[in-house]
């Protein structure tokens, strides 16, 4: 597979469940990846704002205004509750 169809296939799985949340480790797994190669993916979605890191070292959706876990409609804004500890 390569990288774009990569690229592609991990913003559809975090459009699709908007709640997911992973580990580098469980991505690997999920997708199939060397360590390396998964890291590379990520760290290109994280600098594209797609993604994010948490504190704790698990990536969610880090596109500004998507509802994550935790997070509640106000209005016509997004507020987030602090993130649980892991």
């Amino acid at each position: 597979m390569d990288s774009e169809m990569l690229v592609r296939r991990v913003r559809e799985e975090f459009r699709e469940m908007p709640g997911l949340r992973l580990t580098i480790a469980q991505a690997c797994r999920l997708w199939g990846l060397e360590l390396h190669i998964c890291r590379a993916l990520i760290e290109s979605l994280v600098a594209s704002a797609f993604l994010r890191w948490t504190p704790r070292g698990v990536m969610l959706n880090g596109v500004p205004g998507f509802p994550v876990p935790g997070s509640r409609f106000v209005g016509s804004q997004v507020q987030s509750r602090p993130e649980p500890e892991d």
